[in-house]
């Protein structure tokens, strides 16, 4: 789906008329008919019967009310601009290098009823600004980001909007592999909300979708064992190696990871043999806390021969600031050499026994 402005669309200040399949959404009848009930508690019932009324007159008489266009006149706008009642049904379309504000006259000279759209083109944030102290959503401005619209309605005393939407986004929604990415820390989500009928900007990351991800391991040379078990006393496992960090968010070193503030969500698999009762622990050695625990395992006695495990941790924490942490274990036995994992006696490459996945996910 195209999203840019047709040939026929304004770049200047004059009005044209818009005639794109893509912006369908904002003037499909049905669709304003449908926003009637999530936004009638705000505008009142006067202003949508108002609109209402137009639509089924004009449905009788085999026509479209005047200001109910299936084509939307364009009028451009590259500064700041006062919107007026001559703007009722046009798409407002902010162009040019920067932001700048859309005001709006008084919503008594608006009155009720009236209505527009306002898209932004521009490179910066257009804020809507409503007249004295109006407000536009219970708010005193209302900002849109580049690629975003918005419907603005009027019933004679505020403003309210059956948006913002960003229809690049609403297409990433669609059936279909999506045409761009989603990135957690410049775009964002829309969820539609039932309860008010609008689409509302949810940070991907609030799902723990599209969360930075970090790995660190514990790796040994082809053939090394993981190690001697000490037991009776909580001692950090190695981790040496920082396999891939996508936001940057953690370092490492002498087997104590560095993380900036936020939440985190972790799971770690780590090897013993022959420890008997052994746990994990996420262990925060700024503070001195313990932020996740694992669970309790039985790895066999020394007597006995269970084979190898691999002991979980999985959780999630958060921290307002930087902190240090170190992956910890307690053991009930000590077993020399391998007690930390035995190599797999196969030439694979290097030895991995301790795998440890965080996802930042605020």
């Amino acid at each position: 789906m195209a999203t840019s402005l047709p040939a026929n669309a304004s770049k200047d200040n004059s009005d044209s008329v818009l005639d794109d399949p893509e912006l369908a959404l904002l003037t499909d009848l049905a669709g304003v008919i449908e926003k009637f009930n999530s936004l009638k508690s705000a505008l009142g019932a006067a202003a949508l019967y108002n609109i209402a009324e137009g639509l089924a007159t004009a449905a009788q008489a085999g026509g479209t009310p005047d200001d109910l266009r299936t084509s939307i006149p364009v009028s451009g706008k590259s500064s700041a601009y006062t919107i007026t009642t001559t703007d009722r049904s046009k798409l407002i379309r902010a162009t040019g290098a920067g932001g700048f504000t859309l005001s709006f006259t008084a919503a008594a000279t608006l009155g009720d009823g009236w209505y527009c759209f306002v898209r932004n083109d521009a490179t910066g944030t257009v804020t809507l600004d409503p007249n004295g102290a109006e407000t536009i959503d219970g708010v005193t401005t209302l900002s849109l980001d580049a690629g975003q619209s918005a419907m603005v309605f009027c019933n004679g005393s505020l403003l309210v909007t059956g948006g913002p939407w960003n229809i690049n986004r609403l297409e990433n929604m669609t059936a279909g592999s999506p045409t761009t990415t989603v990135d957690a820390d410049n775009d964002e989500l829309l969820i539609y909300d039932a309860s008010d009928g609008r689409h509302k900007k949810v940070n991907p990351s609030a799902l723990g979708v599209c969360a930075d991800y970090i790995q660190i391991q514990d790796q040994k040379s082809d053939g090394t064992n993981g190690g001697s078990a000490s037991f009776g006393a909580w001692t950090a496992r190695d981790l040496n190696t920082k396999v891939t960090d996508t936001g940057g968010h953690a370092s490492l070193s002498s087997n104590q990871v560095t993380l900036g503030g936020g939440t985190y969500e972790i799971e770690v698999w780590s090897a013993f043999y022959l420890t008997g009762g052994t746990r994990l622990r996420w262990r925060n050695v700024t503070d001195s806390t313990t932020e996740v625990s694992g669970m309790s395992a039985d790895v066999g006695g020394a007597n006995t021969n269970s084979g190898q495990f691999w002991v979980p941790l999985q959780g999630r924490f958060s921290i307002a600031t930087q902190k240090s942490f170190e992956l910890q274990y307690f053991a009930n036995s000590a077993t020399s050499t391998n007690g930390l994992g035995s190599d797999d006696a196969q030439s694979n490459g290097v030895e991995i026994y301790t795998d440890v996945i965080l996802r930042k996910v605020a």
